[in-house]
């Protein structure tokens, strides 16, 4: 008993020893990467064509297909990433026959600061051909790198996600230009990810759901004694805090404020929010009874704009909301797109500084007495003369060379400076 005792203390040394070695030699005291990506934000336009082909695709997963990933969206994929957070950095080496990424991932720990150094080498080939993965200085085999990434995410998810994702790439091709994928049918990766068990939901997340419902069938109830005329995303917005400060108390209040967010954002922005709760239908017809688009600033898009970064911002958390506004507005500077738009990116931001201020701690229960009273949109949404908009990509050009540019950051801290002095913020 004891010589097997003392075999196992042993063991768990050695593994304990082990896991301590490779996390120090994973993580480095420098970035392997320094440089800022954000210059590639510039061709966020190129990536609407990827997204065309990701679309198709999804839209007949029976058959096989074909995605073309050049170099230029997937600098600009990265750009959006470091975009949403200044802890991320990446740079990429494509050339015939192999592609490596590299990424640097940022830790701070109060005065503690450290990073992550990732390297993934990929081969031309059948299937997904990983050749190498170099996680700081520890260098690992891409077989044993695959194999362990595909059960772990396997374990995770509790499915056979991963799995079916490696069987559906038929075959990689690389130049110096793109990434070729040749897939074939990709209804079992699809099948899988909708049967990932996600785990049992919170407390918070079902009461979450449960006035997120309530709100929402108010909402419909509410449409459905008005005229057809179209109204202001405003009418919306006062009816539902209305009803939320009804709800609320000082246990609950900014849950409560969530919920008249996201009720609106499936009310009146994409009823595809609905997705997010297991209780609500995910059609239309079932989930918004709204008669018509409502507008702020005289324009639907903008009140689209406007509640949809605002529910994005509950859902993330961080700045991907921001993130993803501007770089859709890039993505329009296409020949097919409406063109750039400073004025939608205004609608962005306020979302998001809407979402904010009415989910804070400190300032929630104001918010939310405010808006129950009956304000006007000008309250909420920033002035937005002067604001440049469909611009394509030359006109962008010339106007302001790049994004991040002494130009572009002008009219975005204009922006900023607007919402700022906004009314419902400098009051409370």
């Amino acid at each position: 008993m004891g010589r097997y005792l003392g075999f196992s203390v042993i063991v768990i040394f050695i593994l304990v020893v082990s896991a301590a070695s490779l996390l120090w030699f994973s993580v480095e005291t420098q970035p392997r990467i320094t440089m800022n990506s954000l210059q590639h934000l510039n061709s966020a336009d190129d990536v609407s064509p990827l997204l065309k082909q990701i679309q198709s695709t999804i839209e007949d997963p029976t058959v096989a297909a074909r995605i073309d990933i050049t170099h230029t969206q997937i600098n600009s994929i990265q750009a959006l990433l470091q975009r949403s957070t200044d802890k991320f950095r990446a740079k990429n080496a494509i050339n015939n026959g192999s592609a490596d990424i590299n990424m640097t991932y940022i830790i701070e720990i109060n005065d503690f600061k450290r990073f992550i150094n990732l390297q993934i080498t990929i081969g031309s080939g059948e299937g997904l051909t990983i050749e190498k993965v170099m996680v700081g200085k520890v260098n690992y085999p891409g077989w044993l790198a695959k194999a362990i990434a595909k059960h772990s995410l396997n374990l995770y998810t509790k499915s056979k996600i991963a799995t079916e994702i490696l069987n559906s790439i038929d075959s990689v091709a690389i130049n110096e230009n793109a990434i070729q994928v040749k897939l074939n049918a990709v209804d079992k990766v699809i099948a899988e990810l909708m049967h990932i068990d996600t785990g049992e939901p919170s407390e918070r997340d079902l009461e979450l759901e449960k006035y997120t419902l309530l709100f929402l069938n108010e909402l419909n109830d509410f449409e459905s004694t008005r005229s057809s005329e179209q109204v202001s995303l405003n009418h919306y917005i006062s009816f539902v805090f209305q009803r939320a400060k009804q709800h609320s108390n000082d246990n609950n209040l900014i849950l409560i404020n969530e919920a008249a967010i996201l009720s609106l954002a499936i009310f009146a922005g994409d009823t595809r929010f609905s997705q997010l709760f297991s209780n609500l239908p995910d059609d239309a017809e079932n989930v918004s009874q709204l008669q018509s688009k409502p507008t702020l600033g005289a324009r639907t898009d903008l009140a689209q704009h406007f509640i949809i970064s605002a529910a994005l911002q509950i859902i993330s958390r961080k700045n991907i909301a921001l993130a993803i506004g501007e770089f859709k507005e890039l993505m329009d500077r296409s020949p097919s797109g409406t063109g750039y738009s400073f004025v939608d990116l205004a609608a962005d931001r306020a979302g998001v500084e809407f979402a904010e201020q009415a989910t804070n701690d400190l300032k929630a229960k104001f918010i939310q007495q405010r808006l129950s009273s009956g304000i006007s949109e000008d309250a909420y949404l920033p002035k937005l003369n002067g604001l440049a908009e469909g611009l394509h990509k030359q006109a962008f050009i010339e106007q302001y060379k790049q994004v991040d540019s002494t130009e572009y950051r002008k009219d975005v801290n204009l922006i900023k400076a607007r919402i700022r002095r906004l009314t419902l913020y400098t009051e409370s």
